[in-house]
């Protein structure tokens, strides 16, 4: 999460997602915020959730875990999502044909409105900032998931080393609890995924 609790990879900016000229899903510039104290103004929350990929355009790129629970997610949705792997002959869920990223993938990917990278694609690489400076959103799906969900039941862990430890022990305790616990993130299941199963009391990111 950068300052302000905004996720990483997800655009942001105020009002409702609409869509540009060419047809692209954009998000309308919101209204800069003012900062007192010579502090810069915080960082906006996002608004393209999930919901907001009905009806678009959409590509994912990267099949591995997170990317699979993306394209049940894009079903559910009713969207067929373009699949892009850097990994040539990567599978995907329900034997949906995948691109290459260097053999046309990129290029299908340029011709969406938005586009889902897995967490181990960096938004700074080359490629991936050519995306975004085409007009194309570029989120990820934790980002997206963020927006609609209630945040008061999400526990976030980061840092350098032993995140994956403190979240398992988050959990650990919620469950001694009496709560109904997802631990999710480096391990466990995405919590956008459709088969993630009973909506639990706490998310542990």
């Amino acid at each position: 999460l950068r300052p302000g609790g905004v996720p990483q990879g997800v655009p942001g900016g105020g009002g409702p997602p609409g869509r540009g000229r060419r047809g692209r899903l954009r998000l309308p510039a919101g209204a800069a915020a003012r900062a007192g104290g010579g502090r810069p103004p915080p960082v906006p929350a996002p608004t393209l959730g999930w919901r907001d990929l009905a009806g678009a355009t959409v590509g994912v790129w990267g099949l591995g875990v997170e990317g699979a629970a993306t394209v049940r997610r894009l079903e559910v949705l009713g969207v067929d999502p373009v699949l892009v792997d850097d990994r040539p002959g990567a599978q995907a869920p329900g034997g949906h044909p995948v691109l290459a990223a260097a053999h046309g993938g990129l290029e299908a990917l340029a011709r969406c409105d938005v586009v889902v990278k897995a967490p181990g694609i960096s938004r700074y690489r080359p490629d991936v900032a050519a995306l975004a400076a085409a007009g194309v959103q570029v989120a990820g799906g934790l980002g997206l998931w963020l927006v609609d969900a209630d945040r008061s039941r999400v526990l976030v862990v980061t840092g350098t080393k032993g995140k994956s430890t403190t979240a398992a022990v988050a959990g650990h305790l919620l469950t001694g609890l009496g709560e109904r616990c997802l631990v999710a993130g480096n391990f466990g299941r995405p919590p956008w995924d459709p088969v993630a199963g009973q909506e639990p009391d706490w998310f542990v990111l």
